[in-house]
């Protein structure tokens, strides 16, 4: 029974000179917050913002973090066809898509001559430059985590004349004798016909 007894005391006090009970430890002093306006250097100072160059290629900066991207999808400009006269410029046309937005626009075959596609916003815009028959023009989307495309039908058409003049208001003729004004000086597009009324 002696050993029992003794195996308690000594392990009462073990446990009191340890500190356990809290009857002999030195009471902790408490810890100072750092003042971050006088020391912004201060370790606990650090809080650690994400930026934009934080997140990765397959990723989105929110504004305050980095989320996945989402794949573009369902590409489309309003018009599945138009229809363009050489010289005048055309309404730009701007896409829309679900999901996030392409970092990387195509198009195939190339537009024709005066029109573009913005390689950053996917705007197509600018002022055509001679006929082009109808042609379908595929432009494609892609982001990180997929792509999306659509298909656009362009007819470019001569801008038509605006003003003819000739030389003469009078066209002086004689019986049995062939009259002629010269050519008119045609303003605007070509004519492809000509005709007189009455």
């Amino acid at each position: 029974m002696q050993p029992k007894r003794n195996a308690a005391l000594l392990l009462s006090m073990l446990l009191l000179s340890s500190g356990c009970l809290g009857l002999f430890g030195e009471e902790e002093e408490p810890i100072e917050e750092a003042d971050c306006t006088a020391e912004p250097s201060h370790p606990d100072c650090y809080v650690h913002v994400i930026t934009e160059d934080d997140c990765m290629a397959h990723q989105v900066f929110t504004g305050v973090s980095c989320r996945l991207m989402q794949k573009t999808s369902s590409l489309t400009y309003g018009e599945s066809s138009i229809l363009l006269v050489s010289g005048v410029e055309m309404q730009s046309l701007t896409p829309s898509f679900f999901g996030d937005g392409p970092q990387n626009w195509f198009v195939n075959p190339r537009l024709p001559d005066g029109l573009s596609l913005d390689g950053e916003s996917g705007v197509i815009g600018g002022t055509p430059e001679g006929e082009v028959i109808e042609t379908r023009y595929t432009i494609i989307g892609t982001n990180a985590v997929g792509s999306t495309a659509t298909t656009i039908d362009i007819r470019v058409v001569a801008a038509a004349p605006y003003s003819i003049q000739y030389l003469s208001d009078v066209l002086p003729c004689t019986l049995g004798e062939e009259c002629s004004l010269g050519s008119p000086l045609v303003m605007g597009g070509t004519a492809d016909m000509w005709s007189a009324n009455p």
